[in-house]
């Protein structure tokens, strides 16, 4: 028979200690606020390191675009392409291939391509003034050398610069 004081060496207030109580369950209003605050401050931080990391890829590709434009100019005034020469436009928000030694704006065979709505183009610092760098045929020299920036509309202090030199090569940094 068991003793209901005593059940294998277990008195009333053992187990009346072990006893699990509904006290103490669940969170306080204190404990809720200040977890919100931590999830806040925490997405607050990340939205912010994002949004910069895409400015910079924007500002990286639109400077990579830029200077390939140059390139293929260059490339196409050295293989004589229609026995011509090409040039490349700078505008604030867009950048022009065309064909010849002068820029028109309603040429047909004009290539435009836009920025990213992210970046300006500024500073354009080329030879005897202008916005156009063109390319000689046969030598690929610069007619107009000089520099030009791309720069983050939010911020301009976060810049790439092109440089193009009088002998036609192009450079970034």
């Amino acid at each position: 028979m068991i003793n209901s004081r005593n059940y294998r060496g277990f008195t009333q207030y053992h187990i009346l200690f072990f006893k699990k109580t509904k006290c103490g369950t669940g969170f306080t209003l204190l404990e809720v606020i200040i977890v919100l605050c931590i999830i806040t401050i925490i997405s607050s931080v990340t939205l912010v390191s994002l949004s910069g990391v895409g400015s910079k890829q924007s500002l990286d590709k639109s400077g990579l675009l830029v200077m390939s434009l140059l390139e293929q100019a260059r490339s196409e005034t050295l293989a004589s392409k229609n026995s011509s020469e090409y040039g490349v436009h700078f505008d604030a928000n867009q950048v022009v291939l065309f064909k010849g030694t002068v820029y028109s704006a309603g040429d047909s065979s004009n290539i435009i391509l836009p920025l990213d709505s992210k970046v300006t183009l500024s500073n354009i610092t080329l030879q005897g003034g202008g916005s156009e760098a063109v390319f000689q045929r046969l030598t690929g020299s610069a007619y107009n050398p000089g520099t030009l920036r791309i720069s983050l509309i939010s911020n301009s202090s976060v810049y790439k610069t092109i440089t193009i030199n009088s002998t036609g090569i192009i450079d970034i940094n």
